[in-house]
């Protein structure tokens, strides 16, 4: 056999054999050894390419299939000799026998080794091989020739180690447990698996001891996330505030060869920040040894340290290789930031039946910055009146079916509004809840919304009819009486209230979604919508027409117009049980290519149609009356129904159809042109007046429909119509 080994140090170590030792091959079955004899004058240097020795190895027997490897040690002749890193070792064997079969006759060997082309080629090194019970030399040798094995490398053990960039920048607060401050790799070279036993960090920017509890953690697995501390409860040391790891959990963690493993330093924010009150957490460059390790086989450290791209302290060799990124510049503060503002969805005006939980009156959205807040008190106060029908007022998550908190007058002990701002002097009253056990905490980067609906008091409870209803967020107040207190779920710290400053440092901001300065940016009352009390109320309002649409448009006087109204069901009744009474309505016509009689429409309850009320044509956007003949859009006014006969009441979760009916004298004014006849409810769902025509209709009424919440005590002012869709039509005719 034959081994080259690239080798160009001094006469110690510029040959083979004095690089290597204990020269063998090993029957990898049997374990069984034969030693490799050094042949005379088998030695030589060769110009730019190393040099070789041959090795002869006698006396072994072959049985079937075997596998034999190839070994040496190589000796360590000193940091500068070789073998060194980097030289690189193979093997040729000649396998030309001593004796060859020609025409079944065996004839002695003339074919020449010349190992690849390092000698010139010569018969001396053919084997000799023969048959172990006959003793007859083996002719019949493949593949014959050289035969030259791959090169090997000689290789130190390495350790590499990298940075990994995080985010530029983070925040958080006093108490802030586990936070990441720096996330590396580390990779054992090929040659051996490496020990971990100490990193030394210090500050790259900032104080490191706005941060205690260090804490050095490992990915096991290889799904990138950490999962095992292997050191923790690490304090800063010394002038220098180093963060130092050096009893690692069993001595330290094996870094198997060629395989690389994630780890963080995450860390507590302290108590008490310092004066600088920002961190980016660094390798203590400014250490000889700010990472240290070994190979696991044999405990020899690796020395030397290399530092993106350049050696550290002029160290000759160097084993760790370490790149540098900047890790996040954490910046601490006391506690977070809350910013509370009007919800963007808008809520309706409603009205609140007595005795019954309200649709939501007003929405409210939360947003935590730099931790989770932890909402203590909401005060919300009544505007326009002092809301003594309201019971108590529930707070919602978005789709939730349980309030988290109520809010009652009660649950203001202190603190709470009383006096209206505006003037100084009116009363108010406020509707406090109290959290003290974290009902309601706002996650850190989030917006959360809540919906606050009202119970409203029975009439037999004290609720009344007609009372306005809205609740605001009171901009102004200290920490101690602000409509809004919070502290902070991690910092356990009480934010304060906006100082319009401009700054964001742990503070609430009513009405505003950012930090600005000056004393025009106070934080802002918000204002919800504005509300009535009822103790009765239409819920709703429906086509009850039997006629399908597209019927035919009859001549004559019709009822086209049928609606179905439905009272919502209460339990208010005080001087008897609540109803709702029809006292207006306004129905929208629309009658193209139809002539109608303008004086002939009447308003009924089907239920009885001889008792009939008159009701008035008028232009829908003219102040001109309609005279005698209606046709194209035009509105038709029945006004002051409760004067007349007709039955409008409503019990309380009762329905009643009531019926606009005209006359058709003219079914089709051109004869080309197609007809259509159909009666809508229209502009009956908002809090406003509406102010008809100037003709012979004079009224002014609740939108479209007004209805008048009664009992058999004293009538109640007129109402508007609270009803989801905007419009409601009856049957089309159409010819």
């Amino acid at each position: 056999g034959q081994v080259l080994g690239y080798t160009d140090g001094t006469t110690a170590s510029d040959t083979v054999i004095e690089v290597l030792e204990g020269v063998e091959i090993r029957n990898k079955t049997t374990g069984r050894t034969v030693a490799g004899v050094s042949v005379a004058g088998g030695d030589s240097a060769l110009t730019n390419a190393g040099s070789y020795h041959i090795y002869r190895f006698d006396d072994f027997i072959l049985q079937g299939d075997e596998e034999w490897e190839f070994r040496v040690d190589f000796i360590d002749n000193g940091a500068s000799e070789h073998p060194t890193s980097g030289d690189q070792f193979r093997i040729h064997i000649c396998g030309e026998p001593t004796k060859v079969l020609s025409d079944n006759t065996l004839i002695a060997n003339t074919a020449t080794c010349d190992f690849g082309g390092l000698i010139t080629g010569v018969t001396t090194y053919h084997m000799e091989i023969e048959g172990l019970s006959t003793g007859d030399s083996v002719g019949d040798v493949r593949p014959r020739g050289t035969i030259t094995g791959n090169f090997h490398t000689i290789a130190n053990a390495t350790l590499t180690i990298a940075v990994k960039a995080l985010n530029t920048t983070n925040d958080a607060v006093e108490n802030a447990s586990n936070i990441n401050l720096l996330r590396f790799e580390a990779r054992a070279g090929e040659a051996e698996d490496i020990l971990f036993t100490k990193l030394i960090f210090d500050e790259g920017a900032g104080d490191a001891q706005n941060v205690n509890n260090y804490a050095l953690w490992v990915d096991t697995d290889a799904d990138g996330i950490v999962d095992t501390v292997l050191e923790d409860g690490v304090a800063t040391q010394g002038s220098s505030n180093y963060v130092t790891f050096a009893n690692l959990a069993g001595g330290g963690f094996v870094i198997p060869a060629e395989e690389t493993v994630i780890f963080e330093v995450h860390g507590d924010v302290a108590s008490s920040l310092k004066t600088d009150t920002t961190l980016r957490l660094a390798f203590a460059t400014g250490s000889t040894s700010f990472v240290e390790a070994e190979e696991l086989d044999d405990g020899s450290n690796l020395s030397g340290i290399q530092l993106n791209g350049s050696a550290l302290n002029s160290a000759t060799s160097t084993d760790i290789l370490v790149t540098t990124v900047n890790s996040t510049l954490w910046s601490f503060s006391a506690q977070g930031n809350l910013f509370v503002t009007l919800d963007s969805t808008p809520v309706r005006n409603r009205q609140l039946l007595g005795g019954t939980l309200s649709e939501p009156i007003m929405r409210i959205q939360f947003r935590a910055e730099n931790e989770g807040i932890d909402v203590t008190d909401i005060q919300l106060t009544s505007s326009g009146s002092t809301a003594g029908s309201v019971d108590r007022l529930e707070l919602y998550l978005d789709g939730a079916a349980t309030p988290f908190a109520q809010a009652t007058i009660g649950g203001c002990p202190t603190g709470k509004l009383t006096v209206n701002p505006l003037d100084g002097y009116g009363t108010v009253a406020s509707f406090c809840a109290q959290m003290s056990n974290q009902q309601f905490v706002v996650p850190e980067g989030e917006e959360i919304d809540v919906l606050i609906r009202a119970r409203i008091k029975a009439d037999t409870a004290g609720g009344t009819s007609n009372q306005p209803i809205e609740f605001f967020v009171y901009g102004s107040g200290t920490t101690a009486t602000g409509a809004i207190r919070a502290r902070g779920a991690e910092s356990s710290n009480n934010l304060a209230v906006n100082d319009t400053d401009g700054t964001a440092e742990g503070e609430v901001f009513i009405g505003k979604t950012s930090a600005t300065s000056g004393s025009t940016n106070d934080n802002v009352w918000i204002s919800g919508t504005n509300h009535v009390t009822v103790m009765s109320k239409i819920e709703s309002i429906a086509n009850a027409n039997p006629d399908p649409d597209n019927t035919p448009v009859p001549t004559g006087v019709t009822p086209f117009g049928q609606f179905k109204f439905t009272a919502a069901a209460n339990a208010n009744t005080n001087n008897g049980p609540n109803t709702a009474l029809l006292t207006g309505i306004v129905f929208n016509v629309n009658a193209t290519n139809i002539a109608m009689d303008a004086s002939k429409f009447k308003f009924y309850n089907k239920s009885n149609s001889t008792v009939t009320h008159d009701c008035v044509a008028d232009a829908v956007t003219s102040t001109q009356d309609i005279i005698s003949v209606a046709s194209g859009s035009f509105l038709v006014v029945c006004d002051n129904i409760d004067a007349g006969s007709v039955q409008t009441s409503i019990d309380s979760a009762q329905t009643a159809t009531f019926v606009l009916e005209g006359e058709v004298t003219n079914s089709q004014v051109s004869a080309s042109a197609t007809s259509i006849l159909q009666a809508s409810l229209q502009s009956f769902n908002t809090h406003t007046r509406l102010t008809f025509g100037s003709g012979t209709v004079t009224t002014t009424a609740f939108s479209h429909i007004a209805w008048e919440d009664k009992d058999s005590g004293a009538d109640a002012t007129f109402h508007w119509v609270e009803y989801a869709d905007s419009v409601v039509n009856s049957t089309s005719y159409k010819s």
